[in-house]
Protein backbone atom coordinates (compact mmCIF):
# COMPACT_ATOMS: atom_id res chain seq x y z
CA UNK A 1 0.00 0.00 0.00
CA UNK A 2 2.74 2.80 1.00
CA UNK A 3 4.73 1.66 -2.44
CA UNK A 4 1.53 3.10 -3.82
CA UNK A 5 1.92 6.46 -2.40
CA UNK A 6 5.44 6.87 -3.34
CA UNK A 7 4.10 6.25 -6.77
CA UNK A 8 1.43 8.88 -6.77
CA UNK A 9 3.77 11.23 -4.61
CA UNK A 10 5.86 11.04 -7.63
CA UNK A 11 3.69 11.21 -10.21
CA UNK A 12 2.72 14.40 -8.76
CA UNK A 13 6.75 15.96 -8.66
CA UNK A 14 7.51 14.18 -12.01
CA UNK A 15 7.26 17.28 -14.17
CA UNK A 16 9.41 19.38 -11.72
CA UNK A 17 11.75 16.36 -11.77
CA UNK A 18 12.32 16.69 -15.08
CA UNK A 19 12.53 19.87 -14.96
CA UNK A 20 15.06 20.05 -12.48
CA UNK A 21 17.71 17.15 -14.46
CA UNK A 22 16.96 19.29 -17.76
CA UNK A 23 18.80 21.90 -15.81
CA UNK A 24 21.50 19.88 -14.28
CA UNK A 25 20.33 20.75 -10.91
CA UNK A 26 21.41 18.31 -9.55
CA UNK A 27 20.66 19.62 -5.58
CA UNK A 28 16.96 19.78 -6.69
CA UNK A 29 16.86 16.49 -7.99
CA UNK A 30 18.23 15.21 -4.51
CA UNK A 31 15.52 16.93 -2.84
CA UNK A 32 12.25 15.88 -5.28
CA UNK A 33 13.14 12.33 -4.45
CA UNK A 34 14.25 12.85 -0.68
CA UNK A 35 10.42 13.76 -0.59
CA UNK A 36 9.17 10.56 -2.22
CA UNK A 37 11.47 8.39 0.25
CA UNK A 38 10.02 10.37 3.04
CA UNK A 39 6.50 9.89 1.84
CA UNK A 40 7.38 6.48 1.76
CA UNK A 41 9.13 6.05 5.13
CA UNK A 42 5.58 7.82 6.45
CA UNK A 43 4.04 4.77 5.49
CA UNK A 44 6.20 1.94 7.14
CA UNK A 45 6.21 3.94 10.14
CA UNK A 46 2.41 3.90 10.57
CA UNK A 47 2.47 0.18 9.86
CA UNK A 48 5.27 -0.26 12.64
CA UNK A 49 2.88 1.56 14.84
CA UNK A 50 -0.03 -0.49 14.40
CA UNK A 51 2.24 -3.54 15.00
CA UNK A 52 3.64 -2.77 18.38
CA UNK A 53 0.13 -1.70 19.43
CA UNK A 54 -1.51 -5.01 18.60
CA UNK A 55 1.39 -6.42 19.89
CA UNK A 56 1.29 -4.66 23.03
CA UNK A 57 -2.37 -5.31 23.78
CA UNK A 58 -2.12 -9.17 22.75
CA UNK A 59 0.02 -9.05 25.56
CA UNK A 60 -1.55 -7.47 28.09
CA UNK A 61 -4.83 -9.45 27.28
CA UNK A 62 -2.22 -12.85 27.46
CA UNK A 63 -1.40 -11.63 30.88
CA UNK A 64 -4.37 -10.84 32.49
CA UNK A 65 -5.88 -14.64 31.31
CA UNK A 66 -3.11 -16.15 33.20
CA UNK A 67 -3.84 -14.05 36.11
CA UNK A 68 -7.56 -14.82 36.10
CA UNK A 69 -6.44 -18.57 35.38
CA UNK A 70 -4.43 -18.46 38.32
CA UNK A 71 -6.84 -16.72 40.71
CA UNK A 72 -9.69 -19.36 39.41
CA UNK A 73 -7.73 -22.50 39.58
CA UNK A 74 -5.89 -21.99 42.59
CA UNK A 75 -8.63 -21.34 45.13
CA UNK A 76 -9.55 -23.21 47.95
CA UNK A 77 -12.75 -22.39 47.75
Amino acid sequence: RHGNKSLIKFEKIKSRLIQASKDSDIAKVRELLKEIELSSDEGKNQTTIKYARLFRSATIIFALTIVVLAFTLTTDG
